[in-house]
């Protein structure tokens, strides 16, 4: 069963808001998600030209295929001699976009861990209570590779970003990272697991009880897939003139169409994540193993790096766990490790909010002229 994947794309938008995003929800209780959104346009750069097979020689015998003739020069972007003919006649440079078109998560696997336990063993004469609680250092890990390598250039980092729903009563918490496009990543955040306050326990002289931390260790993957392509003018220059004119401005996928060049270029990458969720305390008698409490912890990020956003989540204040555990030994109780106790009054749960993706707006399609010639 694959987890829902919502998508957002804006298919072009100005050069100063262009940024790729990727939103994902790591869980292991099937809720695991995957969202997408902006874009990066810029002017054609040599490494855009590769891409798109544009070196000098392909793309003037582009143009002969589309308009009968080979230039003399031919250009995708300013500056050109001639007074520049993008800025002299109002042409177009050519734009390379570079959107992400799809993203879904492949799969999720989980496995029960014990990330920590502690023995707490009442050797004194009388009743006493003990802080059973226990908190434990956990990394969210993080690599990305790209199976489609591509020479694009693109100057802005894709930002990524990581909500781990770290246990059953809610809460989450946040990674957050960016990188270069086609650059493989691998690297891990920390945060710190444990009890959300103090875990109180009451032992009678000699008895004692054994209390772990534990949680489901995931892995989700993802895979997110972009295309880029190009819009804009080929500015040409014949010396002899071709049809009674000098320079010629013929649209760009016009002219690929007729070289046979791609109009399209795309690229996948692949994003791996760990992540620790269902995590909770639970005290168990050391003597006969049977569950005395299940306490559900509180999730921190510590000390995240600058630049990350995201503030830490507080889940459950109390487990609840106090007077009463001996009434439960005695009396053979052997609740169900799955089934935590409910919140008590005045006990707060938080949960993330939500984040509201706004798709950018795209500017109207305007008419194409595939060929103008001017003297």
């Amino acid at each position: 069963m694959f987890p829902r994947v919502l998508l957002l794309a804006a298919l072009l938008m100005p050069a100063a808001r262009a940024r790729i995003s990727v939103f994902m929800t790591a869980s292991s209780a099937g809720a695991s998600a995957v969202d997408v959104a902006g874009a990066d346009v810029a002017v054609v750069r040599d490494g855009d030209r590769a891409a798109f097979r544009l070196a000098d020689a392909q793309l003037k015998d582009a143009v002969r295929a589309y308009h009968g003739a080979t230039p003399t020069d031919a250009y995708l972007s300013s500056p050109t001699p001639w007074g520049d003919l993008y800025k002299k006649y109002g042409w177009s440079e050519v734009r390379r976009t570079l959107v992400p078109v799809s993203a879904r998560v492949l799969d999720v696997s989980s496995t029960p861990t014990i990330v920590a336990r502690r023995e707490f063993l009442n050797t004194g004469p009388v009743d006493a209570t003990f802080d059973a609680g226990i908190s434990e250092t956990v990394e969210t890990t993080y690599e990305s590779s790209w199976s489609t390598s591509s020479t694009l250039t693109v100057g802005q980092e894709i930002t990524y970003s990581v909500d781990v729903e770290v246990a059953e009563v809610g809460g989450s918490t946040s990674v957050s990272w960016a990188s270069t496009y086609g650059k493989e990543v691998r690297d891990s955040k920390t945060s710190s697991v444990g009890s959300s306050s103090s875990v109180s326990v009451k032992l009678a002289p000699g008895q004692g009880v054994l209390a772990e931390l534990t949680a489901t260790r995931g892995v989700m993957r993802v895979r997110v897939q972009y295309a880029a392509s190009l819009d804009g003018s080929v500015a040409c220059n014949y010396a002899a003139t071709h049809k009674g004119h000098h320079f010629w401005r013929y649209d760009v996928n016009a002219v690929l169409a007729a070289g046979r060049l791609p109009r399209r270029v795309e690229s996948t990458e692949e994003i791996r994540i760990g992540f620790y969720s269902n995590a909770r305390v639970v005290v168990r008698n050391m003597t006969n193993t049977r569950l005395l409490s299940a306490a559900p912890p509180l999730v921190t990020m510590m000390a995240a790096s600058p630049g990350v956003a995201g503030a830490p989540v507080a889940m459950v204040a109390d487990a609840g766990v106090d007077a009463g555990v001996d009434a439960g030994v005695d009396a053979g109780v052997d609740a169900a490790v799955d089934a935590p106790p409910a919140a008590a009054a005045g006990e707060v749960v938080a949960t993330p909010a939500t984040r509201v993706l706004s798709e950018p707006s795209t500017s109207a399609a305007s008419a194409v002229l595939f060929a103008e010639g001017r003297d």
